[in-house]
């Protein structure tokens, strides 16, 4: 179980650094490009970065929703540990 903590901790870690840099990313774009695309496609590149973010801590969630259920059924099992 503690294998697993720690490889979920670095997951979270690299998942919190991407949705980091994915956001950086739609920004400093929109930004270059505020002039020249229109306000539609700007804001379906903001809708495109937010997807892309949330969909990485939907997954991330989900995963650590299937972690604590292990966890619990190892504590149940070893209520000493």
């Amino acid at each position: 179980m503690a294998a697993a903590r720690s490889a979920f901790q670095a997951y979270d870690t690299a998942t919190n650094s991407y949705a980091r840099c994915v956001d950086g990313a739609i920004d400093r774009v929109a930004r270059q490009y505020a002039g020249v695309a229109s306000p539609g496609e700007i804001k379906a590149l903001k809708a495109f970065g937010l997807g892309a973010h949330d969909t990485a801590i939907d997954l991330e969630q989900s995963i650590a929703d299937r972690l604590n259920l292990q966890i619990r059924a190892y504590k149940a099992k070893h209520p000493q540990s």
